[in-house]
């Protein structure tokens, strides 16, 4: 993925697969285990939300919360996180959103860089979030692929050693379906 309105359009589209995704999570799921072992569904479901109201909290120059403190979820994850990704991306469409340094809690990042984070982390959540849940994770697998491709040139090492966030690549048939492959990238269990 290049830097461009392109990734836009991409987080745009991830965004709405996220979104159904979390519409189709009943209330007694919410506590159910993820693939990111160290978070149940709702932590995971407050990390997706917070991410999208850090960016958007720090583009409006309000205070950051606590994301490890702070309850994004709520009594409604659907409309939750509805509001927030909303309100993020309303922050990287502004004219400079791209362009502007974003000062986040793990260091300075180029808006254009939020954007393909925030793209990367809707597609893999909610794959996640689907096996967690009983859902279909066949995702589109057009943005499986961008994703795939984009974490191919970014993923470290160190990033996978990096408090449980990403696990070693788990191998896969390389006939297996785009999204499963996304998701042993990123060292989840298929």
């Amino acid at each position: 993925m290049e830097p461009t309105d392109d990734v836009l359009a991409l987080h745009s589209r991830a965004k709405a697969i996220a979104q159904r995704v979390i519409d189709g999570i009943p209330p007694e799921r919410l506590t159910a285990p993820t693939p990111c072992t160290e978070w149940d569904v709702r932590a995971l479901l407050n990390h997706l939300i917070g991410f999208n109201r850090l960016v958007a909290a720090n583009a409006e120059g309000q205070e950051i919360p606590d994301r490890a403190e702070a309850d994004f979820v709520g009594d409604d994850p659907s409309a939750n996180f509805a509001a927030a990704s909303r309100d993020a991306e309303a922050v990287l469409r502004a004219p400079d959103g791209l362009e502007r340094t974003y000062h986040l809690p793990w260091g300075e990042m180029p808006g254009a860089l939020v954007a393909q984070s925030l793209f990367a982390d809707s597609m893999i959540h909610s794959w996640d979030l689907a096996k967690a849940t009983g859902q279909p994770t066949a995702l589109d697998p057009e943005l499986c692929e961008a994703v795939l491709a984009w974490g191919r040139t970014v993923m470290r090492d160190e990033y996978r050693q990096a408090a449980g966030a990403f696990g070693p690549e788990v191998a896969v048939p390389p006939e297996a379906p785009v999204c499963d492959r996304l998701a042993a990238f990123y060292g989840r269990q298929t």
